[in-house]
């Protein structure tokens, strides 16, 4: 039975190749990626070819290869990440027992009411977590952990509701299948 799903995930993820432009089928991240999408919309074809289309389109949109090479490209790119790492909010550091990094996420130790430079450094940063669960894996695993981590949170430094929006869309619609738990630590009374 295994055999035979997984065929029909094989005809599954031809067919939403078959539907992108060739443009779109050059953006692929990986020969996963297809995958990740028809697994996220629980193997509905055309759901999952809407769905990587939007976020080959984001991924252009928000030049999500600039932000992933800026430490060799855009000095630009380098100092707004530099000055959002500046305080240690979001970090890649360590591996679970299974080789997947874990993505640290501080909000109380936010330094920016820049929206945009906040959601690139995100990806900046799920990109990296990714790069490193792959290399330590031999390419083996996919999926990441997250540590939201409350310490020293107040609402006065919080992120906006439109940061934490964004936020909730860009790991649901643009990264299906790469989170493998998360964890909250530190909660807030309210």
């Amino acid at each position: 039975e295994k055999s035979s799903t997984t065929s029909d995930e094989e005809r599954s993820c031809e067919m939403i190749l078959n539907a992108l432009t060739e443009e779109e089928a050059n953006g692929l991240v990986d020969k996963n990626m297809l995958r990740r999408h028809l697994r996220a919309e629980k193997g509905n074809v055309e759901s999952a070819t809407v769905k990587i289309k939007a976020t080959l389109a984001w991924r252009k949109e928000f030049d999500v290869e600039t932000i992933i090479k800026c430490a060799s490209g855009c000095p630009k790119t380098l100092s707004k990440i530099a000055f959002e790492n500046g305080t240690g909010k979001t970090y890649v550091r360590g591996y679970d027992r299974k080789s997947r990094a874990i993505l640290y996420l501080r909000p109380g130790v936010e330094n920016s009411t820049d929206v945009d430079w906040n959601l690139r450094h995100l990806v900046y940063n799920i990109e990296r977590a990714i790069a490193c669960t792959q290399k330590k894996s031999q390419g083996q695993v996919e999926k990441i952990n997250i540590v939201l981590d409350f310490y020293k949170f107040r609402l006065r430094s919080a992120p906006s509701l439109s940061t934490s929006k964004a936020t909730l869309d860009i790991l649901q619609n643009h990264y299906p299948e790469r989170l493998n738990r998360a964890y909250i630590c530190n909660p807030p009374r309210v």
